[in-house]
């Protein structure tokens, strides 16, 4: 079992070490780069702790296991991820437009509304270059 969930075992030590040393350096470090460390070390502890607790479910259950790899991999399901993904997509194309017009209005730094359509036009760029690129 230990082979399988490796990963799943070092997201969950890594993000339990990252939340310790949060706490240990709490008084020495700015509390900026301790909420950082607090956020990522519990979301890799989380999200090991998911991974781990899934595989093992998994392993008790194979027959819950074999239905959800057949969700996963049915193409009907498939289509309808990638239908959804896309209207997500586009949905934060146009939150991040808005943002930025936000910026603009708000008289924000620059720094702050050029990034943000720089995002945007990497997105958009993407969409071109991967549209074209799958095309084929």
């Amino acid at each position: 079992m230990f082979k399988k969930n490796w990963f799943n075992f070092i997201l969950f030590f890594s993000g339990l070490i990252i939340v310790v040393l949060g706490f240990y350096f709490a008084e020495i470090i700015p509390k900026e780069q301790t909420g950082v460390m607090f956020g990522i070390g519990s979301s890799l502890f989380g999200v090991g702790l998911a991974l781990t607790i899934s595989n093992i479910y998994n392993k008790r259950h194979p027959e819950v296991a074999t239905w959800k790899n057949i969700q996963v991999n049915d193409e009907r399901n498939k289509l309808l991820r990638y239908k959804a993904n896309n209207m997500v997509k586009n949905i934060n194309q146009w939150m991040l437009f808005a943002l930025a017009i936000i910026t603009i209005v708000a008289k924000l730094p620059l720094w702050l509304t050029l990034s943000l359509v720089g995002i945007n036009l990497i997105d958009s760029f993407l969409q071109i270059y991967l549209t074209n690129k799958y095309n084929k």
